[in-house]
């Protein structure tokens, strides 16, 4: 996959087969996918997203509905969509959530928010209608790293490790630092890709 360029140029990392499938089986016991849903393909293909949407309705057996273009960021359209097509699974990123319409009656079981820090009290709001989850991860690391099943009224993090991943908080030498203390996030498992192509 590559990555957006959202940062710089683009990047082409080496995904395996095995850390895109960690990925997608660990996410559908959390979310409750099986062969009865219905997944919404949102993102647009720059986006890494993309790829795990369709992973997750493969996977699974599950329907796999596609949004068109004109109707992904109109967010009347989108609310139409998404219940029309009953959509019972989807991942928006968290900028489009202040403008989704939360008083419509969806079949969504589950939703999660990605891409940047989302309003908790808006999270909280959708745990009203569904289970909603907060999603962190680089491409890099087969698409996500972490997820956090958000509770009414209770602190949003960024949640545990899928499974067969490892997170570490580390300072500068590269040691893990206590719990109280600043440091950069390292993550690591079947699902870290095996390097950029062509570097």
């Amino acid at each position: 996959l590559h990555t957006s360029g959202s940062t710089g140029v683009p990047k082409g990392a080496a995904l395996t087969h095995l850390g895109l499938l960690n990925t997608s089986f660990s996410l559908s016991e959390k979310m409750r996918l099986d062969a009865t849903s219905t997944v919404l393909h949102y993102a647009s293909l720059g986006f890494d997203s993309a790829t795990l949407e369709w992973l997750l309705a493969l996977t699974n057996g599950a329907q796999l509905v596609i949004i068109p273009d004109d109707d992904r960021t109109a967010p009347d359209s989108l609310a139409e969509f998404v219940a029309r097509k009953q959509v019972t699974h989807a991942i928006f990123p968290s900028t489009m959530l202040p403008y989704l319409e939360i008083n419509r009656s969806y079949a969504l079981k589950a939703m999660a928010s990605v891409g940047d820090v989302a309003d908790p009290s808006l999270l909280w709001q959708w745990t009203q209608k569904c289970s909603v989850f907060n999603g962190y991860g680089p491409m890099e690391m087969s698409i996500c790293t972490s997820l956090h099943s958000v509770q009414d009224a209770e602190p949003i993090t960024l949640g545990k490790p899928i499974d067969r991943t490892e997170v570490l908080v580390v300072g500068d030498s590269g040691a893990p630092v206590d719990t109280d203390e600043l440091g950069e996030l390292w993550a690591t498992g079947v699902g870290l890709s095996l390097g950029y192509i062509n570097n």
